[in-house]
């Protein structure tokens, strides 16, 4: 995936060019998904990645991970996700 379907996936697209320093709590923590995609690693753990999340960010997240499978690299990465609520377990 490119840098910019990476943040459209988290809806920074149009922050693509600001200092993250400039950015909220929650945009930096939507930032951290992109970040570790960003290299095409083989596998990624994603230790509690919604903690602290107000709800729309919460699902955005959430969604990403399953999003990700459907680009053009699928099956070429393995994700591993660990997270409280029940109903995404």
């Amino acid at each position: 995936m490119t840098r910019a379907e990476l943040l459209h996936f988290v809806e920074l697209e149009d922050r693509s060019n600001d200092r993250v320093a400039t950015f909220t709590g929650g945009m930096k923590h939507r930032l951290n998904l992109p970040v570790a995609l960003v290299h095409r690693p083989k596998f990624i753990l994603l230790d509690e990645p919604t903690a602290g999340l107000h709800p729309r960010s919460r699902e955005q997240i959430l969604n990403i991970v399953p999003a990700c499978d459907q680009t053009k690299e699928r099956g070429q990465r393995w994700s591993m996700l660990n997270t409280f609520p029940m109903n995404r377990s």
